[in-house]
């Protein structure tokens, strides 16, 4: 019996040398911890995804969630001898709280074949963490050559955010060889990869490369045709836009320089998630002049302030052909609509503020009102505002004895000097329960008093008349008045 166990244990090993040898290994990891991963509503963290693979070749990534991932796949070269860092951005719902999602990532070969997969479990909580520091760099190309039947063309990265990161390259022409698939950039350095084409028949006019690094996506379009015109564009826009709560017109003058056709699109580059233009393309010849107007948006912005951002004309092939940084100012989302209401004698009025992704502290809630009406605010006249995060302010209007009508202004204002919310309030006593007849002195009330006493003092003076009649009589020269 013992004998056998030992057999059958070989026998399991041999098994599964032989299906070694026919899969080989590959897999799928993610760097983040094994628990759920907090975020703040509407708030957005970006991780890392380790892929590790027996044979090298080209893979797929495929994202399956019930949350915002971007992007939602990612195909690339992937080498055995080093893992593959791939960074997915994922963005949380604004109006969830407490709330928990998951987010699987599949392996694919490059026939479509299924490796491995991993889920990262996410959660939405008032108590999650920060956003991840900013992360940007420049990603160009330099002149190209030819060498030993390649053509060579160097590309580089410059690291301009405030963190290190890892930047991944990709081509959308099958032949590019780089020769690093991935290059470590610390905060200010610069770093160059070159990238080989086989200088063949076959080869493009132009090859387009993309440089990825935790979450930001560049690219760059290199011409490896000598027959493009040359063209000489002049952009003017201005030098801040301050967007509007619905659509801004941007006016953008092109001026044409060179000595052919062009045919260009405005389009706003490197803005905010949440922050889209839109154009026409304009058609000018040699010389000429024209503004179109860009129409940009912000809906559901994550980043408000001031931003920086650039404005490219792109030509047919979408490849920016002159670029103007400009500074989006983008303001944070208004409070909603105040409700009014009158609760027990008292009027409500109620806030509702969301100031996106700026945080203020010691936000003051100011209320001027007439005189003799009490007032009372809820939860505090001093609040803390978190970022993404909605308050709900109630102030509650009370007349007292001597209280006089009229308009009342409730600001809640953050420590800047930024009006958060601003609402006007109709005060009028007499349409609160109890206080209809506590109003301040009329004339007319005092005249029909008068007429009353005097009536009465008249009747009852009157002999020879019951009280029955004399109080119907008093009815009846009340009703005539």
């Amino acid at each position: 019996m013992k004998g056998s166990g030992y057999l059958r244990l070989v026998c399991a090993l041999a098994f599964a040398v032989v299906l070694f040898s026919e899969t080989g290994l590959a897999g799928i990891s993610i760097t983040t911890p094994t628990g759920c991963v907090s975020v703040y509503p509407g708030d957005s963290i970006t991780r890392a995804v380790r892929v590790d693979v027996d044979y090298s070749g080209w893979y797929e990534i495929y994202v399956t969630s019930d949350i915002d991932v971007r992007p939602g796949s990612w195909v690339g070269y992937i080498s055995e001898s080093e893992p593959k860092y791939v960074y997915f951005t994922i963005r949380a719902p604004v109006d969830v709280i407490d709330d928990y999602f998951s987010v699987t990532f599949t392996l694919y070969d490059f026939d479509g074949q299924y490796v491995d997969d991993t889920t990262m479990c996410v959660h939405v909580s008032r108590y999650g963490e920060a956003a991840a520091s900013v992360t940007d760099f420049a990603f160009g190309a330099e002149e190209y050559y030819e060498e030993d039947g390649y053509i060579v063309i160097p590309l580089y990265v410059k690291n301009t955010g405030s963190v290190d990161v890892t930047v991944e390259f990709l081509a959308d022409y099958t032949d590019v060889r780089f020769t690093k698939t991935s290059v470590f950039v610390r905060a200010g350095d610069e770093e160059k990869v070159l990238a080989k084409v086989p200088s063949t028949d076959d080869l493009p006019s132009s090859i387009t490369f993309y440089a990825y690094g935790n979450g930001v996506r560049k690219e760059v379009k290199v011409r490896l045709t000598s027959d493009t015109v040359e063209k000489a564009v002049e952009l003017q826009v201005p030098d801040e836009i301050t967007l509007n709560e619905g659509v801004t017109y941007v006016p953008v003058k092109i001026t044409n320089y060179g000595d052919t056709k062009i045919e260009v699109t405005p389009k706003l580059k490197d803005a905010p998630f949440g922050v889209r233009s839109f154009a026409e393309s304009v058609t000018l010849y040699p010389k000429q002049t024209a503004t179109v107007n860009m129409i940009v948006r912000a809906r559901d912005v994550l980043q408000t302030g001031k931003r920086v951002a650039r404005v490219c004309l792109l030509d047919d092939a979408q490849v920016p052909l002159v670029c103007k940084y400009v500074v989006l100012d983008i303001p944070a989302p208004k409070a909603k609509d105040a409700n009014i209401t009158v609760v027990d004698g008292e009027k409500l009025v109620e806030i509702v503020i969301n100031n996106g992704a700026k945080e203020y502290d010691n936000v003051v809630v100011d209320v001027e009102a007439p005189k003799g009406w009490l007032v009372r605010v809820e939860p505090s006249d001093i609040l803390d505002i978190p970022a993404y995060e909605t308050v709900e302010v109630k102030v509650y209007f009370a007349p007292s004895g001597d209280a006089e009508s009229g308009l009342a202004t409730v600001v809640v204002r953050a420590p800047d000097g930024t009006v958060l919310a601003k609402k006007t309030v109709n005060l009028d006593k007499s349409e609160l329960t109890g206080f209809a007849v506590l109003g301040s002195f009329s004339p007319v009330w005092a005249i029909v008093g008068i007429i009353i006493l005097a009536l009465l003092f008249a009747l009852f003076s009157k002999g020879g008349t019951s009280g029955d009649e004399n109080i119907e009589k008093l009815k009846a020269e009340i009703t005539k008045k």
